[in-house]
C-alpha cells in the first residue's frame, strides 16, 4: 500500500513538471510547408513487413507502375499500369 501512494505523488510531480515545460514554450507553433506541387509527387510508397520478408510497394502516379522491393537488390516491377 504504501508503494502506491509514492507512485501517485511521483505521478502528480511528474505531469506537473511536463504541463508547466509544455506550457511555456507558447508562440512556436509549427509552420505550412507550402503550395502542394503534384509535379515533383511522383512516386507514393507503402511499407509491408512480415516474420521473414519486409519491404516497401513503390507507385509511379505519372505512369502507373507498380514496383516492389525488399532492400536487395534492385526493384521489382510488378505491373505496367493500375486501373
Amino acid at each position: 500500500m504504501k508503494t502506491s501512494g509514492w507512485y501517485a505523488v511521483m505521478l502528480s510531480i511528474g505531469l506537473l513538471v511536463g504541463f508547466s515545460v509544455g506550457g511555456s514554450s507558447q508562440g512556436h507553433n509549427a509552420n505550412a510547408q507550402g503550395a502542394f506541387n503534384s509535379a515533383a509527387a511522383r512516386f507514393q510508397l507503402s511499407a509491408f513487413g512480415a516474420v521473414n520478408q519486409s519491404g516497401c510497394y513503390i507507385v509511379d502516379t505519372q505512369t502507373g507502375s507498380l514496383w516492389m522491393t525488399t532492400g536487395i537488390g534492385q526493384p521489382r516491377k510488378l505491373s505496367d499500369k493500375l486501373p
